[in-house]
């Protein structure tokens, strides 16, 4: 049974999500050079409005998870950066064949 109140807990599983939320909205002017503070912003700013509760869809699910999440002090690297790029392209970047 999935948790009944979900949150994302480090700055991987947000840039994660916030490439995903990207991929839906390409016009949010962020990417992941955007660093978490910032990007939290301009999602909060694009969900303003937004009627995501119930999140009983995956955008708005996606939705949810970003308005509640708090950026944490963790370092910003090139792993935060490709795990954005991954939620957005749908393509591992870790992935070596």
């Amino acid at each position: 049974m999935p948790p009944k109140d979900p949150i994302l807990i480090g700055n991987y599983e947000f840039y994660y999500t916030a490439g995903k939320y990207k991929a839906l909205h390409p016009e949010l002017p962020a990417d992941e050079n955007t660093d978490p503070m910032a990007l939290k912003a301009v999602i909060m700013e694009s969900l303003e409005g937004q009627e995501y509760e119930p999140a009983d869809t995956p955008e708005k699910y996606i939705c949810r998870l970003l308005h509640r999440y708090r950026p944490t002090e963790e370092p910003y690297n090139e792993i935060i950066k490709k795990l954005f790029l991954w939620g957005m392209t749908g393509e591992d970047p870790f992935y070596e064949p």
